[in-house]
């Protein structure tokens, strides 16, 4: 796990994330339809991120891709936020989220049924949503998160001996990784010196530097994801935008 600023142990629960949150509370439109597209995996109060906001922000899991990247072959329904790698999120007053962009975006979304019904695609939602409902079923039994997985294999023993993070990355960024790709969002680069590397940043549209909220692994809630899903805020426009490290 990369090292936390704050020195937090984030395999134990803390006072300001709230795992596996009520879709109703995350999504301002149809959170039914919204949580099985996207899954809700923890809440973030934000004025532990910078003590000046207020509200919850939520870090979420898409369920696409299973193959290449999020939005790939869905160009005509990119917006400035929500494009190929990329979903943006309004947050509203009431810590909602808002898609700032087409929900066609997801391939499940198609109007293009040989897309939309696609036989692999149906069977990675259906297994998807069935590791996702585990580990949340685990979660609310233990208060921890816990490779369901593992427990299966070899026994609940060493499912509780190896906790998973709720949290990997906390509040500063960890360095440029393959999301930083400036074909795909603009972006500012920032040499860090202290840890000698570069530090990506994305911009707003009207070209100022996110804040970096936090990142996991998508796997860290189901059998599969992204190996970091990154968040960042601008508390201007509130904002909330989300990239992913693929290895």
């Amino acid at each position: 796990m990369s090292a936390s600023p704050d020195k937090i142990d984030f395999t134990q629960p803390q006072p300001f994330l709230y795992p596996f949150p009520d879709p109703a509370d995350v999504f301002a439109a149809d959170p039914a339809q919204a949580a099985k597209l996207l899954h809700p995996l923890v809440s973030i109060d934000l004025s532990a991120v910078d003590p000046a906001w207020s509200g919850r922000i939520h870090l979420l899991s898409p369920v696409e891709p299973y193959d290449d990247y999020f939005a790939d072959g869905a160009e005509a329904y990119h917006s400035y936020y929500t494009r190929r790698n990329w979903i943006g999120f309004r947050l509203g007053e009431d810590s909602r989220y808002e898609l700032l962009g087409d929900w066609r975006c997801f391939q499940a979304m198609s109007e293009d049924k040989t897309r939309s019904q696609d036989p692999e695609l149906l069977e990675h939602y259906a297994k998807q949503q069935q590791s996702f409902d585990e580990v949340k079923a685990a979660y609310a039994e233990r208060g921890l998160l816990m490779n369901v997985d593992l427990g299966k294999r070899e026994g609940e023993a060493q499912m509780l001996k190896y906790r998973l993070a709720f949290l990997e990355d906390w509040k500063e960024s960890q360095g440029a990784g393959n999301w930083a790709d400036p074909d795909l969002f603009p972006l500012e680069f920032v040499d860090n010196a202290e840890m000698d590397w570069e530090d990506a940043f994305p911009l707003t549209e009207d070209g100022r530097p996110f804040r970096f909220v936090a990142a996991v692994p998508g796997w860290n809630y189901r059998d599969g994801g992204a190996d970091q899903i990154l968040l960042f805020y601008d508390p201007q426009t509130r904002v909330a935008l989300q990239t992913f490290e693929w290895s």
